[in-house]
């Protein structure tokens, strides 16, 4: 039976600094000096929601509306011809498309008037999200830039207002680098280091999907049927499988990467029944017939969710005892125990009646012991700043 390696895991970063920013050079609209076909790479220069649509292709863009001070407020002039997109399609929009009450990031070209709010012409304007979504149900993928609207190098209090939902501690805050998520997604992981977003991780329990159709549980061979003569494989460091390397197909994208993780572990199971004909005579199927595989005894493939329950069976019957309810093969796990008393205690009921501590020898410890104190010592010296030098390096590789 073939071996194939599946995705166990979906990461995206930049391809060499995870933390930096990168800036990279876009074609310019001809209608518009200044103005973008494609997503900047870097921060917007505002992310909020659309409080009113006003004369003139204006747009009042607020990123706390309920506050009347204090947070940012933008009234953004937005030209013919500077593109307009929606970060889940990546599709282009018009600027009848906006609407009062969508999420939307702007990035400010020109000079920009330090009123309040500030008044500014747009260069790029993305749709985060619509109106009419909510935000715990919409469905996002990911991208070599980012999941959804939540960038690479973007603040964590950027992707909060982003995502539109509160970002908590994942597991133990270390620095300079640690996990974040938001409750109501708990399929994605974004990892900070020095506040930013360096990393995104889909978790092995998500459906969510890259925008190729590409998800945790998929095969090598769709990974790359999908990305076809942009893929990188290198050995994985950790597991028999691979890390399969996406190269974007944007040249914009060209500093980041999307990374497939394969564990080299197939995701269908064998199983086998027992014949049970008493002690001594029982025995399980797994006679197989290479000429007619449909007429074997085994395996038996399986890829619902009676996975575990089968593997545990199969060791329950192993391991059973002759007093087990279901006789079957007489081949116990035995295991001597550690405790000394438990040979005292429990004599009768092993089922090797065999003392190691009888048996032990009463020869002295070599002198080589004697190194363990200074050894423990050595151990325990204070390296706190190389320590944190190196996971640094770590996160950032």
């Amino acid at each position: 039976m073939a071996i194939r390696n599946y995705v166990a895991a979906i990461v995206l970063c930049l391809s060499l600094a995870a933390c930096a920013r990168t800036e990279q050079a876009s074609d310019t609209h001809a209608n518009s000096p200044g103005a973008t076909t494609a997503i900047p790479t870097e921060a917007p220069s505002i992310t909020g929601i659309v409080t009113s649509i006003g004369p003139g292709r204006t747009l009042r863009i607020e990123e706390q509306p309920s506050e009347e001070s204090g947070s940012a407020k933008a009234v953004v002039r937005v030209p013919e011809g500077v593109v307009i997109r929606e970060r889940d399609l990546g599709a282009p929009r018009t600027f009848e498309d906006l609407e009062q009450g969508a999420t939307v990031s702007a990035w400010f070209s020109g000079p920009v008037a330090e009123s309040y709010p500030v008044q500014a012409t747009a260069s790029a304007l993305v749709i985060e999200r619509g109106a009419a979504r909510d935000s715990a149900t919409t469905t996002l993928n990911v991208d070599p830039m980012g999941y959804g609207p939540v960038r690479v190098g973007m603040t964590t209090a950027e992707a909060a207002r982003a995502l539109g939902a509160e970002l908590k501690l994942l597991g133990p805050k270390m620095e300079p680098c640690h996990y974040i998520q938001a409750t109501e997604r708990p399929g994605i992981a974004f990892m900070v280091i020095d506040g930013q977003i360096a990393r995104i991780d889909v978790r092995p329990e998500s459906p969510i999907r890259t925008a190729e159709g590409a998800a945790v549980g998929d095969a090598e061979d769709r990974i790359h049927a999908l990305y076809p003569g942009r893929i990188e494989v290198q050995p994985h460091k950790y597991t028999a499988g691979h890390y399969l390397i996406v190269r974007p197909a944007a040249a914009a994208d060209s500093s980041y990467r999307i990374i497939f993780e394969t564990d080299g572990s197939p995701n269908t199971t064998a199983s086998a029944t027992l014949n049970n004909a008493g002690s001594n005579n029982s025995y399980y199927a797994v006679r197989y017939n290479s000429g007619s595989p449909g007429s074997s005894e085994f395996p038996n493939v399986n890829n619902g969710a009676t996975v575990t329950t089968e593997i545990y069976n199969l060791c329950t019957q192993l391991c059973a005892l002759d007093t087990a309810s279901e006789e079957a093969v007489e081949n116990n796990l035995r295991r001597l125990p550690v405790r000394r008393e438990m040979y005292t205690k429990y004599w009768n009921n092993l089922t090797d009646h065999v003392n190691p501590y009888e048996l032990a020898t009463t020869n002295k410890p070599k002198g080589w012991r004697d190194a363990i104190a200074p050894m423990m010592a050595a151990f325990a010296i204070d390296t706190a700043d190389e320590q944190r030098d190196a996971w640094r390096s770590l996160c950032q590789a």
